[in-house]
């Protein structure tokens, strides 16, 4: 059986009186070698093609040469003038690939909503709090670290680490007499204790470390490498 690939064609008539100009622009980019995941396989392509910013169009009419030229370079499965501006045609874009598209196996079970452990969402967690209660004041240079996650029984025994540069960053956190940090740890505390269906600890402190983005462990413990 013929597997197929699906290509996409997006154009950008950015001003009515360039469409012409976009026309020869895709007539060139569809007249390519098909390139990407199953390149070489013996798949069939299934065309669609897609125009964004319709809504930039003095008259609608002016569309109808484009579409006749485009019908013209090769068959399309669907071809659908949109704007993500105004959401014209966008349901109608939604339809024609939720029914192109075939159904796969689940990646994962149905009970499983994300591959990542516990130790990770607790500092996202945390993390979400900063961003929240912080708002515009929040460094720009400002990251959670777990340094310990221990299980003890239905326990869960956390130590985490918010990392700043510049001691007026770590003053921003803390807050007046350490009240937002306390803030900010105790509803991150409750989420975890929701998410992880147990009682959760929480210890957090807040840590200058200065240009912390050059130290290689911190970096692998967030896992960028």
């Amino acid at each position: 059986m013929q597997k197929k690939r699906y290509v996409l064609y997006v154009s950008f008539p950015l001003r009515h009186d360039t469409v012409i100009d976009q026309t020869t622009a895709l007539e060139k980019l569809i007249g390519r070698e098909p390139t990407g995941m199953g390149a070489g396989f013996g798949m069939r392509d299934v065309d669609f093609e897609f125009d964004n910013k319709v809504d930039l169009l003095k008259r609608p009419a002016e569309l109808i040469p484009f579409l006749d030229r485009l019908s013209k370079t090769r068959e399309f499965a669907a071809v659908v003038p949109v704007s993500a501006h105004t959401g014209r045609n966008i349901p109608e874009l939604l339809r024609v690939l939720r029914e192109a598209l075939p159904e796969g196996p689940a990646a994962y079970p149905e009970d499983q909503f994300t591959d990542r452990d516990e130790r990770f969402l607790a500092a996202e967690l945390l993390r979400e709090k900063l961003f929240k209660d912080l708002g515009q004041e929040l460094p720009y240079r400002c990251e959670v670290v777990i340094e310990s996650f221990k299980e003890e029984g239905r326990l869960r025994r956390i130590e985490a680490t918010i990392l700043v540069e510049r001691e007026s960053q770590k003053l921003i956190v803390l807050g007046a007499r350490g009240e937002r940090l306390k803030r900010m740890a105790s509803a991150a505390r409750k989420d975890m204790e929701r998410l992880f269906e147990g009682k959760v600890y929480l210890g957090v402190w807040v840590k200058v470390r200065r240009a912390w983005t050059d130290d290689a462990r911190v970096l692998r413990q967030l896992g960028y490498e």
